[in-house]
């Protein structure tokens, strides 16, 4: 399967850019720590399924926000919206798990197995579409 064309992707960014990339990176770190340190407070009192629907719906009044406040409607216009939908089918499953896990588990586990999901997806890619993945791909991703 070939791969996707990207405006730009064979130039590298200017430093600038890749000041505020590493910014909104770490910006993105701290939400996932404060949801899943939310989430797992979360489960001594609510069922995994009420927790998700909380961090969703969140989520969407803050995106939906940001859509309104730049008025691009564009978004909701989809090419391919199966795909779309067995993403966000595999967000939702994703999410529930990860919150039954915190149920169970200690949060620093739980993240860090989470975090094996970027070798799980090299995997699927291979084995599901068919893509080649070089070593350094599979050591970039392993390490």
């Amino acid at each position: 399967m070939k791969s996707a064309s990207f405006p730009h992707a064979s130039t590298a960014p200017p430093r600038q850019s890749q000041a505020l990339g590493f910014t909104l990176l770490m910006a993105a770190e701290a939400c996932f720590a404060l949801s899943g340190g939310a989430s797992k407070y979360l489960t001594g009192s609510l069922p995994a399924l009420q927790i998700a629907w909380i961090r969703f719906a969140v989520f969407a009044a803050v995106v939906l926000g940001l859509i309104a406040w730049r008025r691009d409607w564009s978004v909701f216009r989809s090419q391919c919206p199966g795909p779309q939908a067995v993403r966000c089918l595999g967000i939702a499953g994703a999410t529930v798990f990860f919150i039954l896990a915190l149920k169970r588990l200690p949060l620093a586990e739980t993240s860090a197995l989470f975090f094996v999901s970027p070798l799980l997806i090299v995997l699927a890619a291979r084995i599901v579409l068919n893509e080649t993945i070089g070593l350094a791909r599979y050591i970039a991703v392993g390490a």
